[in-house]
């Protein structure tokens, strides 16, 4: 019984979620589409209030926002990708010391024999493995 209530809890969660992240999905040209028929099958004995429509079109310029803001968060995302690869491929052949236990901060040497992509993360390949780009503290 208890969890068909954590299912039922969880799918609602869920859905709302995805309700919510729909709403920055919309791009400028649906947010139009959707305003132009609101305003074509409207009452034409009770026209949408003037506040109503300053706020329609404050909801447009939020969505174009955010739509810009994407696309420089993107390219800035990019960016700092493409600089974590080239500065990798400087490490290969040189030692690195970097974080080796979290709980206790001891720090660890290896030397770097290659790099290699996992989820979009670099890694450096080396006699200890391969060690995240995040966890080294200094290149010798």
């Amino acid at each position: 019984m208890i969890s068909s209530v954590s299912t039922a809890s969880s799918s609602a969660s869920t859905a709302s979620t995805d309700s919510s992240n729909s709403y920055f999905q919309m791009s400028t040209d649906d947010f139009l589409t959707l305003l132009l028929t609101e305003l074509q099958y409207q009452d034409p004995t009770d026209p949408m209030d003037t506040s109503e429509m300053i706020s329609e079109f404050n909801s447009l310029s939020q969505v174009s926002q955010g739509e810009e803001t994407n696309g420089y968060l993107e390219t800035i995302s990019q960016s700092i990708s493409t600089m974590n690869n080239s500065q990798s491929i400087g490490f290969i052949g040189k030692t690195i010391s970097y974080t080796g236990d979290e709980t206790t901060g001891s720090s660890k040497t290896a030397i770097v024999t290659g790099i290699t992509y996992k989820d979009g993360a670099t890694y450096l390949v080396t006699d200890q493995g391969e060690i995240s780009m995040e966890s080294v503290t200094e290149v010798s």
